[in-house]
Parts: structure tokens; C-alpha cells; sequence
């Protein structure tokens, strides 16, 4: 297991959806960077989000993901790394992924609305 705190960040972006989600985390985790900490995105498949991120540790969602897969995803990650907070920048939430935030064992997570 890594000792080093990161900071696991949510997000989903497209030319669609729009890509402000992916701009405005990206920024957070260039400042974090700054401060010597570490940060890791979990995102959709999108070759768009990708290249903005590439300058980071990605975890990638299958193209037709779902919630299950999703808050099995960031579980694993959790177990396995010393996640330190958890940001999730989404467009909407789902109700399956609120109750899984309510339950997680995370020092600190933000919903940017």
C-alpha cells in the first residue's frame, strides 16, 4: 500500500457534457501538485478528458460504465491507496452514487455543484 495521501477526483467530461469539470479539477490538482501532493482522477472514457489529464495519474471507466462499477472502482482504490479526500465534480449525480458517498471512509470529499 502507498503511504503517500492522494486525492481521488470524480469527474465526467465531454465536448457534451461539457469539459469545465475537467478544466476546473485539473487546475486544483496542478495546485496540490505544487504542494507536493498527489492526485488521482477516476473519469469516463473520453479522448477529450484524456489529453487534458494526461499530465496525471487516470483511473479510466469502461465506455458504458455503471453506478455499481463506478463505487466499485473508487472502493478499490480507496482499500488500496491512502486516499486523503475525495472531490467529485459531476454534471448530475445519481442517487446510487450519493447513498455509496454517504457510506465511504474517506478524511474529507466535496460535491462541486
Amino acid at each position: 500500500m502507498n503511504s503517500k495521501s492522494v486525492h481521488l477526483i470524480r469527474l465526467d467530461g465531454s465536448h457534451t457534457l461539457g469539459l469545465g469539470h475537467v478544466y476546473r479539477t485539473r487546475g486544483l490538482a496542478f495546485e496540490l501538485r505544487n504542494e507536493k501532493q498527489d492526485s488521482l482522477f477516476v473519469v469516463n472514457n473520453n479522448s477529450s478528458v484524456l489529453k487534458l489529464l494526461e499530465d496525471f495519474q487516470v483511473k479510466v471507466l469502461r465506455e458504458d460504465y455503471t453506478d455499481d462499477e463506478v463505487n466499485e472502482t473508487i472502493t478499490n482504490i480507496i482499500k488500496t491507496r491512502s486516499i486523503r479526500t475525495l472531490i467529485s465534480d459531476l454534471l448530475f449525480y445519481p442517487k446510487p452514487y450519493i447513498n455509496f458517498l454517504k457510506k465511504i471512509k474517506a478524511e474529507i470529499f466535496f460535491l462541486v455543484v
